[in-house]
């Protein structure tokens, strides 16, 4: 199953020589590219949040912000653009998370939208995972990988303190 996510995130990845560009795209891209290219290498265990070189490019800090989430601590690092803000991390080999937060928001939910295609998989919504949820709204996808599932949920979260848009992406039996 991580084999799979991993060719499918390779197939995604720009050139080593076209990532010096990741500061300068605009945050909707760089929110797609994470969610769809990293996230699978994430999950995989093959792409680290810290002393990352491609996360550097995209403007992220070393600096790890732990949080409790259903599946145990999640780790995440932040990038502070002109655009917006980033988060990314999760728990390695469980879940990958990619927030947006900022005045680009809705920008990143589209692309978020646009670029799913690409991920690799025959994802389908999931309507008994989708809906409004504390406040926010959620939509699940789903597509059958090797036995189990991968899920990405999309969630617009406009409620203090803070406006977000987030990507999250995990493996489950069912």
């Amino acid at each position: 199953m991580i084999g799979r996510l991993v060719l499918a995130a390779a197939a995604l990845l720009a050139s080593p020589a076209v990532s010096a560009q990741n500061a300068d795209k605009p945050i909707a891209e760089v929110a797609a590219d994470l969610a769809f290219g990293y996230c699978p290498l994430y999950l995989a265990g093959q792409f680290a949040i810290t002393g990352n070189p491609v996360l550097k490019d995209f403007g992220f800090t070393e600096t790890i912000d732990t949080r409790q989430h259903a599946r145990g601590e999640i780790k995440v690092v932040g990038a502070k653009r002109g655009d917006g803000e980033l988060g990314f991390g999760g728990i390695e080999g469980q879940i990958c998370q990619v927030m947006v937060m900022g005045p680009n928001r809705a920008a990143a939910w589209d692309m978020l939208h646009k670029n799913m295609a690409f991920a690799g998989f025959d994802l389908k919504p999931d309507p008994a995972n989708t809906g409004p949820k504390n406040g926010a709204k959620v939509e699940t996808y789903k597509a059958p990988v090797e036995g189990q599932f991968i899920y990405v949920q999309l969630v617009e979260a406009d409620v203090a303190p803070t406006p977000m848009v987030m990507a999250q992406i995990f493996v489950m039996d069912q």
